[in-house]
């Protein structure tokens, strides 16, 4: 969690949600992500519980000079020791606005004070350590949220900042004097109560412009789906915001991932609306994009393909259909001659796909001769389903339609027969295609994170899926 600090927790949302590119990229989206109240409610907790060994372990707030009277002193090497959220909030409002709010936190603070001022025409040094407890404290700040050239979320502070402690005890010690100046500050609390409020707004925007804006630039956006295939979960847009709510747009761009510049010739259509009306933390529209720029680079690195013995297909081929081949062993192949495209509906997934059925005889010495080719047209009909918290997708039909694109038999095989051998290899192999890494588990979380209760459904044109999300802190 080491990513997730100070003020850059504030911005959590950004970073949890956040499921290459050119330039001509700009503005496509293959996926967009929903955050309800519900969710902007985990993500307050969430921050909550992070924030607080966060604050107490790395908050320096600097140093602080100042003149009272004839007086001129510096507090300085100012680190906060213990920190305490009363109540936090955060919402949303249009168009790009999140607001935090602190309510009666409490924290202490140890530094080093030092102070000079002159009696008559002696110049007097004094300086030690200082300790101070405050309580009531309150905290309300509004930050932009936008996205780099990268497609990586920024944040900006607004002018809309204001923070005051309510009650603030200091005692400095180190001095023969410090008495004195015990006496002095309970004198003057108010003061330097006020001067302590003075410096958090400052102290927090510059956090916000430096902390947490260097982590989010550095922040992964691609992530691994398979040991060769990732995704580029970029922001394709900057974040919108309403009532309550968050929107993040996310390229959703599948690439090889030892090649993530490779052109993947497959557009981007708009995505549908939210139809779900559940009241999940968090909901998200994949679309056909998604799916079909995976497709594509799986039938770029050959995933598609597939050799098989006739021993695979139990009664398959007919009898006697060796003795057409000389009797020797056969052997065929399949492969994609076009990329799969998908197509998803309210009711299901369709993929449309071409292939090259080769058969091949096992010559004596070992080589294989290709005897026969057929081109198929096949459609294949599925869907999606959640199990144990895992996608999985299931084909539910495969049909058909073969050409004979290349023979070397010797005789015209009738283009019924080839359908119907062709139909039966389908069909045989289906429960293999479905049993066959078919299972796809969710999004690796950060440590302590996890999805429940996921839904999914199909829409036209995606994929819509919903979740709770739980937090082990």
């Amino acid at each position: 969690m080491t990513n997730m600090k100070f003020v850059g927790l504030f911005f959590a949302i950004a970073m949890t949600i956040q499921l290459s590119c050119v330039s001509r990229c700009e503005g496509q989206a293959g996926m967009k992500i929903k955050v309800n109240n519900r969710g902007l409610g985990f993500v307050t907790d969430v921050v909550k519980r992070l924030a607080r060994s966060y604050v107490t372990s790395n908050s320096n707030l600097g140093s602080y000079s100042g003149r009272y009277s004839i007086a001129s002193y510096n507090f300085n090497n100012i680190r906060v020791t213990r920190f305490s959220f009363g109540s936090i909030g955060i919402t949303t409002s249009s168009p790009n606005v999140i607001t935090l709010r602190i309510r009666s936190a409490s924290f202490a603070m140890r530094g080093n004070w030092h102070i000079n001022y002159r009696v008559w025409f002696v110049s007097v040094n004094n300086d030690g350590s200082f300790t101070a407890d405050a309580t009531g404290v309150d905290l309300t700040l509004s930050m932009r949220v936008g996205r780099d050239r990268n497609g990586r979320p920024t944040i900006s502070s607004t002018s809309s900042c204001s923070a005051d402690i309510g009650n603030m005890n200091t005692r400095v010690s180190g001095s023969s004097l410090s008495f004195l100046y015990n006496i002095l500050l309970r004198f003057n609390s108010n003061s330097v109560r006020n001067t302590f409020a003075a410096r958090i707004c400052p102290t927090v925007k510059s956090a916000i412009q430096s902390r947490a804006n260097s982590i989010l630039r550095n922040l992964n956006v691609n992530y691994a789906l398979t040991t060769t295939t990732s995704i580029d979960l970029a922001l394709s847009r900057p974040p919108t915001t309403a009532s309550n709510q968050i929107t993040v747009f996310s390229r959703g761009r599948c690439f090889p991932t030892n090649n993530p510049s490779m052109t993947i010739p497959v557009t981007a259509e708009n995505l549908p609306e939210f139809q779900m009306t559940s009241s999940h933390m968090i909901r998200m529209i994949v679309g056909d994009y998604v799916i079909n720029t995976f497709l594509y680079v799986q039938w770029v690195l050959g995933s598609w393909d597939f050799w098989f013995d006739p021993d695979a297909l139990a009664g398959f081929p007919p009898t006697g259909f060796e003795n057409v081949l000389g009797n020797r062993p056969l052997r065929f192949f399949v492969h994609p001659s076009e990329s799969p495209v998908a197509r998803t509906t309210s009711e299901n997934v369709n993929i449309t796909a071409k292939f090259d059925l080769v058969t091949f005889v096992v010559a004596e010495n070992g080589r294989l001769n290709d005897v026969l080719n057929i081109s198929i047209a096949a459609s294949l009909t599925g869907n999606v389903t959640v199990e144990n918290g895992n996608l999985r997708s299931q084909i539910g039909s495969i049909t058909t339609k073969s050409t004979v694109s290349s023979s070397k038999i010797g005789f015209p095989i009738p283009v019924v027969l080839v359908n119907q051998i062709v139909n039966e290899i389908a069909q045989r192999l289906l429960p293999r295609l479905n049993a066959v890494s078919m299972t796809q588990k969710t999004i690796s979380l950060p440590v302590g994170f996890a999805a429940s209760n996921v839904v999914v459904n199909t829409v036209e044109h995606g994929l819509e899926i919903a979740t709770d999300m739980t937090h082990a802190g």
